[in-house]
């Protein structure tokens, strides 16, 4: 169990540890659910978006790129029509 002084009700820092075990950085959005007397704190899931942002940042950009996929779609059809 953990005391905490509370110099500002309206702040309350964690101790480094309790962050650390929750994965908390800083801009992470946390949950806070009151039961009766007692505060439960999460960390919030995070949306897919920002699970997904930077995802495809190693791909070559541009309409080029998008070209070359077409042309490797549209020999995979063509080949898979041939064969039956």
């Amino acid at each position: 169990m953990r005391v905490l002084k509370i110099e500002d009700p309206a702040r309350i820092q964690l101790p480094e540890d309790v962050g650390a075990c929750l994965g908390l950085k800083q801009g992470d959005m946390v949950v806070l659910t009151i039961e009766a007397h007692r505060v439960i704190l999460e960390k919030q899931a995070g949306s897919p978006v920002d699970a997904s942002f930077g995802l495809w940042a190693d791909l070559p950009p541009g309409p080029t790129y998008v070209d070359t996929l077409r042309d490797e779609w549209d020999a995979r059809l063509t080949e898979r029509l041939s064969n039956g």
